[in-house]
């Protein structure tokens, strides 16, 4: 009998049909990592911004004014770290100013925005551990200054 080479038809099935279970089971787990992982990252960049904030009405005796979804509010760039952006791939962050009148404090806050529905439930559950916040369909408002945020 002459010795075999490579692998039957047999062999090559179960193989192949061993690797198909492994990626039918690795890649939905995959998918929750990463959004878990985007999410962390929303939250992380909003307590950068918060800091950020203090820092400027430390400094300056005011937070900055209102400014639009995706951009950073004039005089706060310097409070941030090199290369912050309030655009990332999957949310944006929006700058929230509610001005007060009379002698309450203005209200602060930052929104996270995505259309990612997964994502905007990971980002809801994780600022549910710490931050008051308000949901808005897939936006979630951090609760930054004011109505039991830091003042």
């Amino acid at each position: 009998m002459r010795p075999r080479r490579g692998f039957s038809y047999v062999e090559l099935l179960v193989v192949l049909t061993v690797i198909g279970i492994i990626t039918r089971i690795a890649v939905p787990r995959m998918w929750e990592v990463r959004k878990r992982a985007q999410s962390r990252s929303a939250v992380a960049d909003v307590r950068v911004i918060r800091d950020a904030l203090l820092s400027h009405q430390t400094d300056r005796g005011a937070f900055p004014g209102e400014a639009p979804a995706g951009t950073i509010p004039s005089g706060l760039q310097s409070f941030l770290p090199a290369g912050f952006a309030f655009t990332r791939d999957d949310y944006t962050l929006n700058y929230e100013y509610w001005a007060a009148s009379g002698p309450s404090p203005a209200m602060i806050g930052v929104a996270v925005e995505t259309n990612d529905s997964t994502l905007a439930n990971e980002v809801r559950k994780l600022g549910a551990s710490g931050l008051p916040h308000l949901l808005v369909g897939n936006r979630t408002i951090f609760i930054l200054s004011g109505l039991g945020g830091v003042s």
